[in-house]
């Protein structure tokens, strides 16, 4: 079924960021959004198909700026430096209009009966003009980024279902999953990108074990986060190389859980 297009406005409020060294106050944000897409189901309902294309303008865009002054002495002095390992972080507006576009797609596939396979394909470009630096004299105009958005996110997943005779009732269920992204920015104003990461999850539950006449059912199940421990950065900064080094954060490692639950 076609999704005509759709437009919708949101705003956000101008505010002063509490961090900031002066409580400087940044104006609000308006977002226009349009929309349009299509939602099938084919082949006798065994495939579906989600697409949707958008388009985001978006004008006093609200952009942090994070600084943490690492000098131990006032400049050219042995006198401490009284803000020595603080941190402040300054909001401004964007002058201007971001342009955001992007693509999502959704595909789940039955191709026979307890098996379930899916994918989903979402790809986000993003444009924003050059905004003034608060934390610099002269408030320079600065290259800015959109946050935690791959340029392209793609996952799919398996499931399989087999019946099994446990006191005449339950389901032996088997889902895997694999979720990529592209390398993304961290921070609105640092130039630099974290790691593609690949991961993989996994899950093996027996479910629909009826325990008594009054519908009581449990549910057993073993499952594994990041299945083949597999690391990325999902999180970098250099902005302190000179003095502290480059940062960044690693995903969680491989972890597993076996749990039990009771449906009443």
């Amino acid at each position: 079924m076609p999704r005509p297009l759709r437009r919708r406005s949101c705003d956000r409020a101008g505010d002063a960021n509490d961090r900031s060294s002066n409580f400087a106050a940044f104006g609000p944000e308006k977002v226009n959004a349009y929309e349009i897409g299509a939602k099938t189901d084919l082949f006798d309902r065994r495939v579906r198909l989600n697409v949707a294309g958008y388009i985001m303008d978006r004008t006093g865009t609200q952009i942090d700026f994070d600084h943490v002054d690492t000098n131990q002495f006032l400049p050219g002095t042995a006198i401490p430096n009284p803000n020595y390992n603080l941190h402040t972080e300054d909001t401004a507006n964007a002058p201007g209009t971001s342009k955001i576009k992007g693509v999502e797609v959704d595909l789940t596939v039955r191709p026979v009966t307890g098996v379930t396979l899916g994918g989903s394909y979402a790809y986000t470009d993003a444009n924003i003009p050059l905004t003034p630096n608060p934390q610099l004299a002269g408030n320079p105009l600065t290259q800015v980024f959109v946050v935690f958005t791959p340029k392209n996110a793609l996952s799919g997943y398996a499931e399989f279902e087999v019946p099994v005779n446990v006191t005449d009732s339950g389901v032996l269920r088997f889902h895997i999953d694999a979720n990529y992204s592209d390398p993304m920015y961290s921070f609105q104003a640092e130039n630099v990108l974290t790691d593609s990461g690949l991961t993989v999850n996994a899950n093996v539950a027996l479910a629909g074990i009826q325990l008594n006449s009054l519908g009581q059912e449990l549910k057993l199940s073993l499952w594994s986060r990041n299945l083949f421990n597999e690391a990325h950065v999902y999180r970098r900064s250099n902005a302190n190389n000179a003095v502290l080094g480059a940062y960044g954060n690693l995903n969680p490692p491989r972890t597993f859980g076996l749990e039990a639950s009771v449906k009443f």
